[in-house]
């Protein structure tokens, strides 16, 4: 499973693109036979996602609205992580970042969403991403 996370807030949105018996943590691998939408926003108002989600292919599509994440404050995401591993996850031009990415839960892997960045995998996952021109000073947005 993977999930959008806030470097500014450590705030997660788990997705869960395939399904699992919340009992004994198995990979349910019948067909669900439904598309569902799924989503949110962070707490404090960093960032908002809708996604719709298609269980039987294990495929979800939509969109990341960045707000408040919009900007990586690197201060803030020190105070969640060592310093090597901010090093790590943070590219050359940490000013082309924005304060959301993608994490997979199982590995811990963090990618941080990038101006030009056109996709990445996470382990299984591959992650297409698309940022969308700003209209009339809205906050940023990429479809993924």
């Amino acid at each position: 499973m993977f999930a959008l996370i806030s470097l500014n807030t450590f705030e997660i949105k788990p997705l869960e693109i395939n399904r699992y018996d919340r009992l004994n943590g198995q990979l349910i691998e019948e067909y669900a036979g439904v598309v569902s939408f799924g989503g949110g926003g962070s707490t404090d108002g960093g960032f908002s996602a809708s996604l719709m989600l298609d269980y039987d292919r294990g495929y979800a599509t939509g969109s990341v609205d960045f707000l408040a994440d919009e900007t990586l404050d690197v201060d803030k995401a020190a105070s969640f992580l060592c310093a090597d591993c901010l090093n790590e996850i943070l590219p050359q031009k940490a000013s082309q970042c924005f304060g959301v990415g993608a994490i997979n839960l199982a590995t811990k892997e963090i990618q941080l969403f990038e101006e030009n960045l056109a996709g990445f995998g996470l382990e299984d996952f591959y992650i297409d991403c698309n940022l969308a021109e700003r209209k009339n000073g809205d906050s940023r947005q990429m479809d993924i």
